[in-house]
């Protein structure tokens, strides 16, 4: 979010001149956001999680909670969980769903950019306020497809970074000790 790029969604990648020492080395790449890449034969598709924590404050949850005074169910409306969040836009096939009312999005005459075409592997957000993820199961095209639907932490805020088993799609939070810092 803090990024020096377009707050306009689909965000350019960082040019090079801003990582100059990086720039030349074959472990850093810059990217888009959105991002889509293919490792293998898995389609991974992630974000920096500006549409999930949106998508969070714009859809609500209800439960009845007690019997008010009266007798009446008290209905309690809370945001969704981001996970749930990010389900939902797999769900959807969308991307930034609230685009462009709340997250600035190019408009496209053509076709929208935000649709997913396929359904990746894995789908993740990052900077999400825990790690989090599950295994979403979907049917399209007549055939079944799972995706894991992965949350990554801040960095800046868990001093973790998520590691993902491509075999298995089992993720895994490793936290880097703060003292050893």
């Amino acid at each position: 979010k803090d990024d020096p790029t377009t707050s306009n969604w689909p965000q350019r990648p960082l040019h090079s001149s801003l990582l100059p020492k990086s720039g030349s080395s074959s472990l850093v790449s810059c990217s888009p956001n959105p991002f889509a890449s293919s490792h293998g034969n898995r389609l991974m598709v992630g974000t920096d999680g500006i549409n999930i924590s949106d998508l969070c404050k714009s859809v609500l949850t209800v439960r009845t909670d007690r019997k008010d005074d009266d007798g009446t169910d008290k209905k309690v409306y809370t945001p969704i969980t981001e996970l749930t969040a990010l389900e939902t836009s797999l769900k959807w096939s969308h991307i930034c769903p609230t685009g462009p009312d709340s997250v600035p999005t190019v408009p496209h005459k053509e076709s929208d950019p935000m649709v997913m075409d396929a359904l990746p592997d894995i789908y993740f957000s990052c900077n999400a306020s825990k790690f989090d993820s599950k295994t979403v199961k979907s049917d399209g095209e007549g055939k079944s497809r799972t995706t894991l639907a992965l949350c990554v932490p801040a960095f800046s805020e868990s001093n973790s970074v998520v590691t993902v088993n491509l075999r298995s799609l089992v993720a895994e939070p490793i936290r880097f000790d703060e003292s050893s810092m």
